[in-house]
């Protein structure tokens, strides 16, 4: 699954997926996008991975590729801790008295 669509799927809107990018470039690179254009002497705007090397889109793609990784295993525990939450699924008054009796007769 892209980055992207892994950030959509779990409700980055906006800004949000800017404010991402830039936490991993500032990983990566000690700064956010808008420092990385200055320093490479670039306009606002340009986009920041078409003057990147082959090494630097490497490195975006791994920690962009961990972080999808990372998010949907994260995701997929708190699921599965709300499913243990809400218990076993009830059973009706009878099939309980129905039960008891024989745990009672052993």
């Amino acid at each position: 699954m892209a980055y992207t669509s892994t950030l959509r799927d779990h409700e980055v809107k906006g800004r949000g997926y800017m404010e991402c990018t830039d936490e991993a470039y500032r990983k990566l690179f000690d700064a956010p996008a808008w420092q990385l254009r200055q320093r490479r002497n670039l306009p606002k705007g340009t986009n920041l991975r078409d003057k990147m090397d082959i090494v630097e889109l490497s490195a975006i793609k791994l920690t962009e590729a961990l972080a999808t990784q990372r998010i949907t295993k994260i995701r997929a525990k708190i699921r599965n801790a709300r499913k243990l939450r809400a218990g076993p699924p009830r059973m009706s008054g009878s099939l309980l008295t129905v039960r008891c009796r024989i745990d009672r007769s052993v």
